[in-house]
């Protein structure tokens, strides 16, 4: 074939083309007798209907002729009820259309194929996006791969249209449909591989994944269901794959392109019913997570089940996902510790923060300050006692003891140890008497509260501990004494008789007894922990069981004992601490009995972070963004007995405590996900006093029983006053969910003001905060300052709160000689205030600023220096008396630091005397 082509330039250009491909032409062939109007029963898959067309004359087809179209003509009222497929004469089964077109009417509207809706992988839209309003007619892409058939069999024989009726209330026919053979069509080799059963059908012929990372199609069209899911009740077709996890490491596997309702579900140490189930879910979305901590390299079996019809027969494909991300590397301790007694001091500052925000399962609230972690290397079994002091005075610092350091691991994970005890504190000891340890390894990690300071400490660790052994309380008569108003004992029922049955469970054991006199009035609470035993108590006045009246008793180990005193007078208070035996009474056990003495004062609200317990609360308030939850790790608490008024059991609630913006207040639950039961929820107004307060249900008790979205509307509500918000896990199910529209409101918890006096005489206060919420930060900063005139705290200036730490403010006194106190206070949010500790500066004499520091019960000097120097300082009565003594020698800008708690409250001199000039200058000084 030869070709003129007259170029741009007016010459003659001959062009030889040469064909090699001779062209066939199309081939359409339909079902006869349209309309057929072969009826597809409603609600009848996964049975499917069937048309077939026999095709001859078009042989092999390929990728170079091939088929392209599948054209149909289906009459249906609801046309996402509709399932659909081809199947070729090979077997070869492709998905046109499952679930689409919303609730549109119609495959097609006439029997020729420009009328009826075609299937072509060359359209624009797939028709997962057919939706009710666009037209039955046209082309879109199929939702299988059509070029599937393609794959160089023999055109010539029977092809088969299965379509079925997935749901029920609409009806419809299959009227008739066309395969449409051309040239160029979609090849077989266009289309994804797929794992197909009997390959991966159970966990004998499980397929095996190799490296660390992949994806992986899958069919389940031919498996069995060999296996159900924990998480869900419903049942489908399974298909399992294997993979080998190295110790430290982390399985990451998720589905996508899915065209059914996933439910996956991973296993160790083999098969559902054999192995153990680490994770499960029916959520198409979810990215199943697990760690291997076990020690040793594990075969883990992933399960895909298609959640299906009774009758476990539906089938589906998609694309497994995989990724093992391997342990990072670990830390080592910074002290070991091979012999006891031990002690020293030591300083947290410039240590670092070896474990990240929430890993540390003793007091995740303590990650992110800087930290030491001491090995504890045990040879005899025995009980210690553990001290840990600040030194500093200021902050907050605390002690965590576990099996385990925890170690980081792949996913971001990290080994949680088991938590054997903990203690926290500003700066008084921090300590836990009687821990018993058996022989070997233990970490100690002393922590700082994340701020943007750091702590000396000292710590004290010493074999024994004080503990309470029968016969010494055990009975009324040797009832064990207890005084103060509060406080925290060790007490062993090993060797105590069974004296008294409580009245609240018939269970026996041996019992022991402690008395406390309860003023008129004040409330006692008291409570078990750390206990090693099924532990009922109860609480008598008037005398012990059979004598007494009893006023609690309960037989669930983590209830608190409430009692409020209204008698008119002092009662001696009986509390009996039993152990649920066997039915010969002859248990043994080891607890800490804790107890408290409180005004009967009304109910106020804590607003912490820490909402594990009433009425320490997360507050919250109306937001632009979802407020996050969790049922996890949280405890049992029934205040007041609000399990009586709930529509459910409480097993690990948490509470919200939130000012009523109106009347009516909503709370909407999504996103309540890793849980098969769900959550449960009530809203309720409180009263009475916080030792026994009073709770009247203010909204509906949504208890769905299942993981799923819902809302507590609270109603009747007074605009400006408190209620709270219970959450708990549905039969102790550990949820995770979001609160739309709500935000946590406590971003600040601690205050802490320091101070110096300037050369020309100014005050320049300095004060720092702990942030544990920095995205919704509002509120303002009073800095107060102590007047003589009115003898009150006088706010005399304000500064706004933003996501700084640190602060600096300078002050010109106005009192002479520069002496003044001061305290920051920030209100915040609308929430109660938080208050700083307050200082005295007292002012700047020959070279040297002096202040005094309070914290808490702790009184210092701080002298600061601008100059070097070498001073004595006297502290004088007003007599002229010396009462403490100091000779230092200090650098410019150097501070040194006066303990003042030995000297009692009231006024004093304070002299300055520099030891190379003599001179000398005094300033009074109040201590109180």
């Amino acid at each position: 074939m030869q070709l003129l082509s007259l170029t741009k330039w007016g010459a003659l250009v001959l062009i030889n083309l040469v064909v090699n491909t001779v062209l066939n032409a199309q081939i359409t062939v339909c079902s006869g007798g349209c309309p057929s109007g072969t009826s597809i029963p409603d609600g009848g898959c996964p049975t499917p209907t069937t048309s077939t067309i026999n095709v001859t004359g078009v042989g092999t087809i390929d990728n170079t002729f091939g088929l392209v179209q599948v054209c149909v003509y289906i009459t249906h009222t609801w046309r996402s009820d509709i399932d659909m497929y081809l199947v070729a004469p090979d077997g070869t089964r492709v998905e046109l259309s499952t679930d689409n077109g919303s609730s549109g009417a119609d495959y097609g509207a006439g029997c020729t194929t420009s009328q009826m809706l075609c299937f072509d992988p060359n359209a624009a839209t797939s028709i997962t996006a057919w939706g009710s309003t666009d037209p039955a007619t046209g082309t879109y892409q199929p939702e299988g791969c059509l070029g599937a058939v393609n794959n160089g069999q023999n055109a010539d024989g029977t092809w088969t249209l299965e379509v079925c009726d997935d749901a029920g209330g609409a009806t419809g026919a299959i009227e008739g449909w066309c395969l449409v053979f051309d040239n160029n069509p979609q090849g077989a080799s266009a289309c994804p591989v797929y794992v197909n059963c009997p390959s991966a059908d159970d966990c004998a012929s499980a397929y095996v994944l190799t490296g660390t990372s992949g994806s992986l199609n899958f069919d389940l069209n031919g498996c069995t269901g060999d296996y159900d899911a924990s998480c869900t009740s419903a049942c489908g077709l399974d298909q399992v794959f294997q993979i080998d996890v190295p110790d430290g490491s982390c399985l990451k596997w998720w589905v996508s392109n899915d065209n059914f309702d996933v439910v996956g579900y991973t296993y160790i140490n083999g098969c559902p019913g054999v192995g153990t189930e680490v994770t499960c879910s029916d959520n198409d979305a979810f990215v199943h997570q697990w760690t291997n901590n076990t020690g040793a390299t594990q075969t883990v079996y992933i399960v895909i089940d298609e959640w299906g019809s009774s009758t476990c027969t539906d089938v589906g494909t998609g694309t497994l996902n995989w990724e093992i991300i391997p342990a990072t590397t670990t830390f080592t301790p910074d002290f070991a510790v091979n012999t006891f007694p031990y002690t020293q001091t030591g300083t947290t500052c410039g240590a670092g923060n070896d474990i990240p925000d929430g890993n540390n399962s003793c007091n995740s609230s303590y990650d992110g300050g800087e930290d030491l972690i001491y090995e504890l290397n045990i040879t005899t079994a025995g009980t210690y006692t553990i001290t840990v002091q600040n030194t500093d005075g200021t902050g907050y610092i605390g002690w965590f003891l576990s099996d385990s350091v925890p170690q980081p691991s792949g996913c971001g994970n990290w080994r949680f140890p088991t938590c054997i005890a903990s203690a926290t504190s500003g700066s008084s000891n921090t300590a836990i008497n009687c821990v018993t340890l058996n022989p070997g390894t233990y970490y100690l990690l002393i922590d700082y509260f994340p701020s943007p300071t750091c702590s000396n400490f000292s710590i004290d660790i010493q074999n024994g501990c004080s503990i309470i052994n029968c016969p010494s309380g055990d009975d009324c008569a040797s009832a064990y004494p207890l005084s103060g108003t509060s406080g925290t004992i060790y007490f062993s029922i090993d060797s105590c008789s069974g004296n008294y049955d409580a009245s609240c469970t018939s269970a026996c054991g041996p019992d022991q007894v402690f008395q406390i006199d309860v003023p008129d009035g004040s409330c006692l609470k008291w409570w078990v922990s750390n206990d090693n035993f099924d532990v009922v108590g109860y609480t008598y006045i008037n005398g012990c069981p059979g004598t007494g009246t009893e006023v609690t008793c309960s037989d669930v180990d983590n209830f608190t004992h409430s009692w409020t005193n209204n008698t008119g007078a002092t009662q001696t208070v009986y509390m009996v601490i039993d152990k649920w035996g066997s039915s010969t009474c002859t248990g043994t056990g080891v607890g800490t009995l804790n107890w408290e003495i409180i005004p009967a004062t009304t109910v106020t609200f804590s607003c912490t972070n820490n909402n594990d317990t009433f009425p320490n609360c997360k507050c919250i308030q109306p937001g632009s963004a979802n407020l996050p939850g969790s049922t996890t790790s949280y405890t049992e608490d029934n205040p007041g007995g609000v399990e009586s008024i709930f529509c459910g059991t409480i097993e690990n609630n948490q509470w919200f405590c939130f000012t009523a913006p109106s009347s009516t207040v909503t709370f909407d639950f999504v996103n309540v996900t890793g849980c098969s039961s769900g959550i449960q929820a009530e809203v309720y107004s409180v009263s009475g006093t916080l030792c026994n307060p009073t709770f009247t249900s203010v909204s509906n008790c949504w208890n769905p029983a299942t993981a799923s979205s819902g809302t507590v509307t609270a109603t009747g509500l007074t605009p400006g006053q408190t209620y709270v918000l219970m959450v708990d896990g549905y039969a102790g199910d550990q949820c995770n969910f979001e609160i739309v529209n709500w935000a946590n409101v406590l971003p600040l918890e601690a205050i802490y003001l320091s101070g110096k006096v300037s050369p020309s005489g100014e005050h320049i206060l300095k004060w720092s905060t702990i942030i544990t919420n920095n995205d919704d930060v509002q509120g303002t900063f009073a800095i107060e300052r102590y007047s003589p005139r009115t003898g009150k705290m006088e706010v005399i200036a304000e500064i706004p709160i933003d996501r700084r730490d640190t602060f600096t403010y300078v002050v010109y006194p106005e009192t002479e000689m520069g002496i003044a106190t001061y305290r920051i206070v920030a209100y915040q949010n609308e929430v109660q205030p938080v208050y700083s500790n307050t200082i005295t500066l007292q002012g700047t004499f020959d070279g040297i600023s002096a202040d005094i520091s309070y914290v808490g019960t702790n009184r210092e000097i701080v002298i600061y220096a601008w100059e070097p120097i070498t001073i004595k300082l006297n502290v004088l009565s007003l007599s002229g008396q010396i009462i403490k003594s100091f000779t230092q020698t200090l650098d410019r800008m150097q501070s040194v630091v006066i303990p003042l708690n030995s000297i009692p409250n009231g006024s004093y001199i304070l002299q300055a005397v520099d030891i190379h000039t003599g001179s000398r200058r005094a300033i009074p000084m109040i201590v109180y």
